[in-house]
């Protein structure tokens, strides 16, 4: 086992200093806060940060990216995040104004600057517990949450995707945004009322409405460490079985 002498580790919310196996912690939450504040003050907020999931190294860059090539398409200041460990890390690095992050645990340090010039930061996911009310808290910027699929048709606004971690909150169909009037988790004033973000990136058609007719699902257990056979579930079978009309032929 390797011995080290001096260690120096530094995470979103404190530095922690190892000297001869004794371990010595700094909490540098307030000192991020001024440090942010300061920055700000010295410069425009004209850019948009965006970024999906950041904890989970599987998670799919799906709305945060869709959002983000939009935006650079039509020459908006952008800049997307994606951790190191997703599987999309190697193409997207070779895109401008994509930043690759070591660590999420570093998310709030390493991108100082960057959320310093930043009016708007975008995710369809959560940075972690720590990121999001922090964010939230800063008087310079708003944190906002574009959702990644109509999961609110279950009252479930009330737990991490709420005020306290987010500035506003994306609703995508009528049926959710009774659901938020309903529990009154969310002032209206705060719910941006539009569609899904991954509705344009369709294909074009000669018929000017749009139809999903298929939504596929996604479960933890489909993750490669839980080997599952997914072709062996109900709900893939359900799906590759023949139809009734099939089935008389």
């Amino acid at each position: 086992m390797k011995f080290t002498i001096y260690e120096k580790k530094e995470t979103d919310n404190s530095i922690r200093y190892t000297i001869f196996g004794l371990s010595l912690k700094k909490k540098i939450k307030k000192n991020w806060f001024e440090i942010l504040i300061k920055k700000a003050s010295e410069q425009k907020q004209e850019n948009i940060l965006i970024y999906d999931s950041l904890a989970d190294k599987y998670a799919e860059a799906a709305d945060g990216l869709i959002l983000f090539n939009y935006l650079q398409k039509r020459n908006i200041p952008s800049r997307y995040v994606i951790l190191k460990e997703n599987p999309a890390a190697e193409t997207l690095k070779k895109l401008q104004n994509v930043i690759v992050l070591e660590n999420q645990n570093v998310f709030l340090t390493e991108l100082q600057n960057e959320i310093a010039k930043s009016r708007y930061i975008i995710t369809s996911f959560g940075a972690g517990a720590l990121a999001n009310p922090l964010l939230t808290r800063l008087p310079f910027l708003e944190h906002i949450f574009i959702e990644h699929g109509v999961t609110y048709l279950k009252e479930w606004v009330s737990n991490a995707y709420n005020p306290k971690n987010f500035n506003r909150i994306l609703c995508p169909t009528t049926k959710t945004l009774s659901l938020y009037r309903q529990n009154k988790v969310w002032p209206e004033h705060k719910i941006i009322k539009c569609g899904m973000l991954r509705w344009d990136n369709l294909k074009k058609t000669k018929n000017a409405t749009k139809n999903i007719f298929l939504f596929f699902t996604w479960r933890i257990s489909f993750l490669p460490e839980y080997k599952t056979d997914i072709t062996k579930m109900q709900y893939c079978l359900l799906y590759t079985s023949p139809s009734p009309r099939d089935r008389q032929k």
